[in-house]
């Protein structure tokens, strides 16, 4: 089998065209160079230096070798620059699942901050409901995920964000012409808010948010996206306690109000510890927990 230091030492020879000064560029003596010359001719079934008391040149076979043979040299370095860059994370691929809520978070400041320090890898961004993150983060269908505290124990979790709630109303709704609002002034109305089992940790601080306003809501619009809740409630459908963030939605029917002592809710980034992509270490890197 030919090796590569054969190659590598006889394209140091076809460079040089003289034995002793080739032996000494690859640290070999004359014969052992001589040998190996041998050796490679004998592989390939021809000759490629013809050599004379006066010259060494290289044959046609010599110098159709010494093309090939260098690029083949050139492919094999940049198959171990490429190894090494994928283990060591600079280059590969990162799958990141997010929910809505985060994309109007910290989303586009984790993959922006991840992309200026490893330009290289493949960054690939699915929208995906809170409850289906634990399902595909373990099937290896996405390395991290950008949401709120996940569902599964056995997920890693680290918070980079937090913010309180705050009311939307449609434009038109009466209580826009108050000063002030409280959450017991919602009592009786129509709310929009995603099932528990969609949103559990935003659904919890919502109820928790009434519950302190002295009431349960007793009518309730269900949807998935915080989107879709800002247009029902836009459309006079009801009325919605939504993350701070989502005042940057900006619909024009829609209203906030702040909550005055309102719980937070919190967004940051989960993982499968047994995920051992280095792509995912590198960024879990970025963001180490706080002291």
């Amino acid at each position: 089998m030919i090796e590569t230091r054969q190659i590598k030492n006889f394209l140091v020879l076809a460079e040089q065209l003289h034995f002793g000064k080739a032996a000494n560029l690859v640290n070999l003596t004359q014969p052992s160079l001589s040998r190996q010359l041998s050796s490679l001719e004998e592989q390939l079934g021809c000759t490629l230096i013809s050599r004379t008391s006066r010259s060494v040149e290289l044959t046609a076979a010599g110098k159709e070798f010494q093309r090939l043979a260098h690029g083949l040299i050139l492919s094999i370095q940049d198959a171990v620059r490429g190894t090494q860059a994928v283990a060591q994370g600079s280059r590969g691929e990162l799958k990141v699942g997010f929910t809505s809520y985060a994309a109007w978070t910290i989303l586009p400041a984790v993959s922006k901050s991840y992309l200026e320090t490893y330009p290289h890898v493949r960054l690939h961004l699915h929208e995906v409901l809170p409850a289906d993150l634990t399902t595909l983060m373990k099937s290896g269908e996405i390395d991290v995920g950008v949401t709120v505290h996940p569902f599964d124990g056995s997920l890693r979790y680290q918070q980079l964000f937090s913010e309180p709630l705050c009311i939307a109303l449609p434009s038109a709704h009466p209580l826009n012409q108050l000063a002030d609002i409280s959450v017991k002034a919602l009592e009786g109305s129509r709310f929009i808010l995603s099932r528990r089992d969609t949103f559990a940790p935003l659904y919890d601080s919502i109820m928790q948010a009434c519950s302190t306003g002295g009431f349960s809501p007793e009518e309730i619009i269900y949807t998935n996206l915080q989107q879709s809740i800002i247009n029902l409630v836009a459309e006079g459908l009801g009325v919605a306690i939504v993350p701070q963030s989502m005042r940057k939605f900006n619909h024009p029917g829609v209203s906030y109000r702040p909550i005055e002592s309102s719980p937070e809710i919190d967004c940051g980034i989960c993982w499968d510890p047994t995920n051992q992509n280095p792509c995912l270490l590198n960024l879990l890197a970025l963001f180490p927990p706080a002291a």
